[in-house]
């Protein structure tokens, strides 16, 4: 009697994993692009920062709002909205580091595009599933959220640069986290994958322009 044939869990979920990984870096590269081009606006038209109380209500908000609605026909446009408001945001203080030293925010961006090459290759061909990492990513979030209040209170340096190496080390558990999800079918929502790993590039690249910045000279 002939048994019937049984495939393996990985060879059903494989096909949805390269779909929603590949959409995924579609829609990744589409908000990247559009956070660019904003932000090269801004610093064209030499627009001044936002009040950082104010930036970090829209940090702290907006990306709830987007996963709010990522099974909805709104999630593209503001998925998209979302990376277009980043660049308005942050392009003022990027132009500031410009303005400065521009070593400064090519070594940031080639050292968030290395890193963040790096950790999603390690992460798609180990295959290894970082899910564990979910509870001290939110964690430290959390913390860092609490760091970021009181350096905004009271202005201490030192703090400063110690915030910046924690998010660094937290956007590449972020990165490794989220393109785990989607290797593994822990998340089949590519607009909820390409959001996280958006907002690990940005502010990963954020903190490297702090760091680089501390160590150039810049305070």
């Amino acid at each position: 009697m002939n048994q019937p044939v049984v495939r393996p869990y990985r060879d059903e979920v494989q096909p949805l994993t390269n779909k929603v990984l590949r959409n995924a870096y579609i829609l990744l590269s589409l908000m990247l692009a559009l956070s660019a081009g904003v932000a090269s606006l801004t610093i064209a038209s030499n627009m001044a920062p936002l009040n950082p109380w104010l930036i970090l209500a829209f940090l702290l908000v907006t990306p709830f709002i987007v996963m709010r609605f990522t099974s909805s026909p709104l999630a593209i446009p503001l998925a998209l909205g979302y990376g277009a408001l980043i660049g308005f945001l942050m392009g003022p203080i990027v132009g500031l580091y410009l303005a400065q030293n521009a070593n400064i925010v090519i070594n940031a961006f080639a050292g968030t595009a290395i890193a963040t090459f790096a950790l999603s290759m390690y992460a798609l061909t180990t295959r290894k599933d970082f899910s564990f990492l979910r509870g001290f990513f939110v964690v430290g979030i959390v913390v860092v959220l609490i760091a970021i209040v009181a350096q905004l209170l009271l202005q201490l340096p030192l703090l400063g640069l110690m915030i910046s190496g924690a998010v660094v080390l937290l956007s590449s558990i972020g990165i490794l986290w989220h393109t785990s999800q989607a290797v593994h079918g822990g998340e089949t929502n590519y607009v909820v994958v390409a959001v996280g790993l958006f907002a690990d590039i940005w502010s990963m690249f954020m903190s490297l322009l702090r760091i680089f910045g501390i160590f150039g000279g810049d305070d």
